[in-house]
């Protein structure tokens, strides 16, 4: 069975699996990336990548078509799962950055 679901809060993100799934958990750390960057927004994009994979295995064959349908549905799970979470953390991460340029100091990067 595939798994999905991610969470994110503090600067992790956790995947987890799906109610009719058998469960299976990674958690992506995000803590350390200055989310305001495109390198760190891309890096965050890889490690969201790499957890759904953890999650739901490799691509399957095209051709077993049940299993490329689970596959799919593990996917959208896991994305649906944490994209308010990453949404949030880069809100959070934009308004930092907004409040320090308003402060007439000088934003790092």
């Amino acid at each position: 069975m595939f798994k999905a679901a991610l969470i994110s809060a503090l600067g992790l993100a956790t995947v987890s699996a799906p109610a009719a799934a058998q469960s299976a958990t990674a958690v992506v750390a995000f803590g350390d990336l200055d989310l305001t960057t495109e390198a760190g927004r891309a890096t965050l994009e890889t490690r969201l990548r790499a957890a759904e994979r953890t999650v739901c295995g490799s691509r399957p064959w095209a051709r077993d078509l049940r299993t490329a349908s689970e596959y799919r549905h593990c996917i959208v799970a896991a994305r649906a799962s944490y994209q308010e979470q990453v949404r949030l953390a880069l809100d959070n991460a934009n308004g930092r950055r907004a409040a320090i340029l308003a402060s007439g100091r000088r934003f790092p990067g």
